[in-house]
């Protein structure tokens, strides 16, 4: 079973195998925008203005995107395509417009060979094998493997024919690296407001260990006035004794609360400016600041990783 539209074997033998644009007749109905610009590019390339010419058929081309459906109207502007090409060799002699001649035929035949998949026949292709051997054998002469590109582990891009111009390598400059620096600034609003509560906590602990302070004070003040009120050598009655040692009791109560407080405080108040500080402003790099609190000792503990 044969894809091949009834007048594409004249279309080959006269658009593909032609030697000018002028050869290219009878064409097929172009939609019309590309008619447009089909007619455009023909008018270019009958003054001798290839560069354009090649522009509108590339773009001519570009816009016919069903390689069976269209296959007509591909084949035709595809021979213009070769056409152009090869009076701009001829005028030029660079090798680039015959790489673009068989760029643009092997992209049309592999294109097709895909749309067509296992419904291909020979009869298919017929033409466009021995135009891409004709194309290779010319550059073979003209410049061996002057169209090859360098040797690489990763696989072609598919190519796109437009209206670009032929892809030149383009080098993107590369941004220096930004400086690192040993201190990088950490801001957290939650450190902070959790050191501002601490630091908050801390002072009232410490407002406490103060009051108890004052209460062991005052009871041992009374326990001294009342010793000093009994008559010199006489004997606490049992109610004065019962009073004394309420008096000791509330004020061992109170030694120990403001040992408790304390402690709490201080250590809460040095957490809470820790956390304070480093949510704040940068801290050096593997520097850690520790609080420390015990009975007896509190203070601060700088502790760094090298």
């Amino acid at each position: 079973m044969t894809l091949l539209h009834p007048s594409l074997p004249v279309l080959l033998s006269l658009s593909l195998l032609a030697g000018s644009v002028h050869a290219q007749a009878p064409a097929p109905a172009l939609p019309p925008q590309i008619q447009a610009e089909h007619a455009a590019a023909l008018a270019a390339y009958e003054r001798g203005d290839d560069a354009t010419a090649l522009l509108g058929f590339r773009r001519a081309y570009a816009a016919l995107l069903d390689p069976i459906a269209e296959r007509a109207e591909r084949d035709l502007l595809l021979g213009a395509l070769r056409s152009t090409w090869a009076r701009l060799h001829a005028k030029t002699g660079d090798i680039v417009h015959l790489c673009a001649w068989r760029s643009a035929l092997k992209l049309h035949l592999e294109t097709l060979m895909q749309a067509l998949g296992s419904a291909a026949v020979a009869e298919d292709t017929a033409g466009l094998y021995e135009l891409l051997d004709e194309a290779n054998a010319t550059l073979a002469r003209a410049a061996p493997a002057s169209c090859d590109p360098p040797a690489s582990s990763e696989p072609s891009k598919p190519q796109v024919l437009s209206d670009a111009s032929p892809p030149t390598s383009i080098t993107t400059p590369q941004l220096p690296p930004e400086p690192l620096h040993p201190l990088q600034p950490i801001r957290s609003p939650r450190r902070v407001l959790a050191g501002q509560l601490l630091v908050g906590l801390g002072a009232c602990s410490l407002l406490g260990t103060g009051a108890a302070l004052m209460v062991l004070g005052d009871r041992y003040r009374r326990i001294i006035d009342l010793d000093a009120s009994l008559p010199d050598g006489a004997a606490a009655s049992p109610s004065e004794a019962d009073r004394v040692r309420t008096l000791e009791g509330q004020g061992e109560g109170a030694r120990i609360a403001a040992i408790v407080t304390g402690v709490a405080g201080v250590g809460m108040l040095a957490t809470g400016i820790t956390l304070w500080i480093t949510g704040r402003r940068a801290a050096p790099a593997g520097l850690t600041v520790v609080p420390v609190a015990a009975p007896g000792l509190w203070g601060l503990t700088l502790r760094r990783r090298f």
